[in-house]
């Protein structure tokens, strides 16, 4: 029984370090619809605004920033 609940308990929390997100997309310029690349792409928590991670985005205007935290309040600051 308690090698079950061992096993249980490693099964749980190997799920809840896996759930991450993930944010992406295209910078353009709203104005004059240009690409924006290199721009910088950084993700706030929310209550307390540490850095939680920060990309740029390629020549494309395109981004990627995984690993982010499911269930915390964020903000984006491009």
């Amino acid at each position: 029984m308690r090698s079950t609940l061992l096993l249980l308990s490693f099964f749980f929390a190997c799920l809840a370090a896996s759930a991450q997100g993930v944010l992406s997309g295209k910078l353009t310029d709203s104005a004059s619809k240009q690409i924006l690349s290199l721009a910088t792409v950084t993700v706030f928590n929310a209550k307390d605004t540490t850095i939680l991670t920060y990309r740029l985005s390629d020549g494309t205007g395109t981004f990627k920033v995984p690993g982010l935290p499911l269930g915390l309040p964020s903000r984006v600051l491009i």
